[in-house]
């Protein structure tokens, strides 16, 4: 992964998971959380705030992955974040910010394996 791959990504990241942080951190200081919710939500914070940063590599995790089931062009044309397809990219993004960590923890082992590392 390159430096270029990880800013143009991380964007995504910062802004879907610095949204979903700050409304849920707005909601549980006025109260708007459902009380039986309101501990585990500064743990979904966190996670969310770890999921900004990790998110390219798991986005470039799902993308090496999905790569050796279908064609490079299949996926930019509907999966990838410069698709004319934005309906698909969202089901990609929702499935990279929820198993982020877990798609993190398996960036080693794909990185290894791709050639000229």
């Amino acid at each position: 992964m390159t430096i270029k791959y990880y800013l143009k990504h991380c964007l995504w990241g910062l802004i879907g998971c610095g949204y979903l942080t700050y409304l849920i951190l707005t909601d549980l200081n006025s109260g708007d959380i459902y009380p039986a919710y309101a501990p585990y939500m500064p743990y979904i914070a966190s996670y969310l705030a770890v999921s900004a940063v990790i998110f390219p590599f798991a986005f470039y995790t799902t993308e090496q992955l999905s790569l050796k089931k279908m064609k490079k062009e299949t996926w930019g044309n509907y999966f990838g974040s410069d698709s004319p397809s934005w309906g698909a990219f969202i089901f990609v993004y929702i499935f990279c910010v929820l198993l982020s960590v877990p798609l993190f923890f398996i960036y080693p082992f794909i990185n290894k394996n791709r050639p000229g590392n």
